[in-house]
């Protein structure tokens, strides 16, 4: 495999490692918190919440649907297709589910305090979690089998 190959595969494994760890904490963390902060503290804790998470998870998201792009288009004969269009459709869930429901839910929190909207959050979350999990052992594994071959 090119020098470039094996640094895509790098790179979307460290983003996907990053992204597990933070959803992890996100969802057993922070928006649980969310549920026991309302009035007046409410709106300070989502915005700083809200403008201190966006340069934590862009980046790495971006690295990862970039990578996992990457690899499908140039398809490297080491790594089986199947593997790589799986490696995407999973980024892309991720990014289907924060646009459509966490980025319209943190919308809605921005106006005040809503559990329901917490609630979808944590659900929403729970793909998000399940599809980064997902990933992680099959970025490990395409690195792994980029370097055994």
């Amino acid at each position: 495999m090119s020098d470039a190959g094996l640094v895509v595969l790098v790179a979307q494994l460290a983003a996907t490692a990053w992204m597990c760890g933070v959803i992890l904490v996100v969802h057993r963390l922070v928006y649980p918190t969310f549920q026991r902060i309302d009035g007046a503290a409410w709106r300070a804790h989502h915005d700083t919440h809200s403008s201190r998470i966006t340069p934590i998870v862009l980046p790495a998201m971006l690295v990862e649907l970039a990578s996992a792009a990457w690899l499908v288009v140039v398809r490297p004969e080491q790594l089986a297709t199947a593997w790589l269009v799986v490696g995407l459709a999973l980024a892309l869930t991720t990014w289907g589910v924060t646009i459509s429901v966490s980025l319209r839910e943190h919308t809605r929190l921005g106006l005040g305090h809503d559990p329901a909207s917490i609630d979808t959050l944590l659900r929403a979350n729970r793909i998000r979690a399940a599809a980064w999990l997902l990933r992680l052992p099959l970025a490990t594994g395409l690195l792994l089998t980029a370097i055994v071959a």
